[in-house]
């Protein structure tokens, strides 16, 4: 039997790393594996919620919200992975990696890091948290990118051995809708988390260019962050009060993109893009920017449009283009449909279930 720790140092919500780990939890309760979620960063240990999330897994919160935590976390989390003595650490993020990379390891335990993203932390100008990064994964027997883009940053600008770096895709799960082509009005979505790498200012921006040609466009924001107060007034700025509407979080997308248009994501750097895929599986044309991840799964001219970073005028453009010409947007929605079939969250599992084989095996350790 094979048994793993999971360490993951998000606090709460439920994102694309939370999402990654509920999968493999459910695909190795299938598979017969002996699996415990640690999440030492947990603001709510006790959370009902997030227990069911990881079901059929273990799981076990503990709080920690300052520096002054931090050694008293260490000693709970060596306790722990020493009496589960698991064949695999599996951390989920960076304050997982630093945690797990600090403390002694059981003995025979392989160390696998995933969810890594790439330039994060020179995207946001915080070199000494990209120095932490760089070196607790260094601590690791592999370290998985979501991407190619991710794969080659963690080797050309972090030094790792390519040996020690594989890539797994994070992939998309649920039950699309049918896809309402003839939806009124036109509806552009986003949904993510708004926060200053998604860049919503640009694509409020770009909304108020279209609605120059087209009045009745609409914009549903998905999600909720730090920058919502600075977006509601940018739209308000832009007189588009009626046009942008702010949805907040969702638990369910699905019918929202049954009756979008386009989906529209202005990222300023973005490690793969998992919500593009959900867009692409459900039929929806996407137009993105061109950076980090992004162009792996939005094929530009067939499944959307990809755009530079920062040019309003060409998302707006490409934008207006999709909402005008309707059959072009059905046939780049099917396309985006099919190639979404690769990426789904079964073929994630089995990528994590081939690293943990490999390196049980000793290959590429």
């Amino acid at each position: 039997m094979l048994r793993i720790a999971h360490v993951i140092s998000t606090p709460t919500g439920f994102g694309g790393a939370e999402q990654t780990l509920a999968q493999l939890v459910a695909f190795g309760g299938g598979e017969g594996w002996a699996q415990t979620v640690l999440n030492p960063f947990a603001l709510d240990p006790s959370d009902p919620r997030t227990r069911e999330q990881y079901e059929p897994a273990a799981y076990e919160g503990r709080r920690c919200t300052s520096l002054r935590d931090f050694p008293a976390l260490r000693r709970w989390l060596g306790r722990r992975l020493n009496s589960l003595s698991p064949d695999v650490v599996h951390a989920h993020l960076f304050h997982a990696s630093v945690l797990v990379a600090s403390i002694r390891q059981p003995t025979g335990a392989r160390l696998v890091l995933s969810h890594q993203h790439g330039d994060h932390f020179r995207a946001i100008g915080a070199p000494g948290l990209e120095l932490l990064d760089r070196i607790a994964g260094r601590r690791f027997d592999r370290v998985v990118g979501c991407s190619a883009y991710v794969e080659r940053h963690l080797i050309e600008h972090y030094r790792y051995p390519p040996r020690r770096v594989s890539v797994v895709r994070n992939g998309w799960g649920g039950a699309p809708m049918p896809h309402v082509d003839a939806a009124e009005p036109p509806t552009v979505l986003c949904v993510a988390h708004l926060r200053t790498q998604k860049n919503h200012r640009m694509l409020i921006d770009a909304i108020a260019r279209v609605r120059e040609h087209v009045p009745d466009v609409r914009l549903q924001l998905v999600g909720d962050g730090p920058e919502r107060g600075a977006l509601e007034a940018r739209a308000r700025g832009l007189a588009l009060n009626g046009t942008v509407e702010f949805c907040g979080d969702i638990a369910d997308v699905w019918p929202v993109l049954a009756r979008a248009r386009v989906f529209a994501l202005a990222s300023d750097y973005e490690p793969l893009g998992i919500a593009a895929l959900e867009a692409m599986a459900a039929g929806v044309p996407v137009v993105a920017t061109d950076v980090g991840g992004l162009p792996e799964i939005v094929q530009d001219g067939l499944t959307g449009f990809l755009v530079p970073a920062h040019d309003t005028a060409a998302l707006a453009e490409r934008i207006e283009r999709l909402i005008s010409d309707s059959t072009l947007a059905s046939s780049f929605g099917e396309h985006g449909r099919r190639l979404a079939e690769d990426h789904r969250a079964q073929r994630t599992v089995e990528g994590y279930a081939q690293v943990y084989s490999d390196l049980l095996r000793g290959a590429g350790g």
